[in-house]
C-alpha cells in the first residue's frame, strides 16, 4: 500500500483505532494481520497528516493523548461512514 504524506487514509484510521483499542502495537498488528513495523510506520504518517501526536507509543501500554481522544470519536465515524458507503454501493451494483 502506498501512503502519501499529508493525507489521512482509511488504513491509517484502522491502524490508529486498532492501536488505541489494543493499547499495543504488537496486538494491533496481530489484529490487522500485518507486521508491527507496518503499524509503527503508519502511525507517524497519520500524526503528520493531522499535525499532532495521537498516541504515546513509548508508554506501556500505549496510551492515547488528549488529541487522540478527540480524534478517536471522529475516526470511528469516518470508518463507519466508509463502511455504509461501501455497503450502499454493493447493493446498488
Amino acid at each position: 500500500m502506498v501512503d502519501t504524506p499529508g493525507r489521512i487514509t482509511l488504513w491509517g484510521l484502522e491502524v490508529f483505532l486498532a492501536t488505541a483499542e489494543e493499547a499495543s502495537i504488537t496486538a494491533a498488528a496481530r489484529r490487522l494481520n500485518v507486521a508491527p513495523s507496518s503499524i509503527s510506520q503508519q502511525l507517524p504518517t497519520l500524526e503528520t497528516a493531522l499535525g499532532t501526536g495521537l498516541l504515546d507509543r513509548n508508554a506501556r501500554p500505549v496510551s492515547i493523548k488528549s488529541a487522540g481522544e478527540t480524534f478517536l470519536r471522529r475516526a470511528y465515524r469516518f470508518l463507519h461512514d466508509a463502511e455504509v458507503a461501501q455497503a450502499e454501493l454493493a447493493m446498488a451494483g
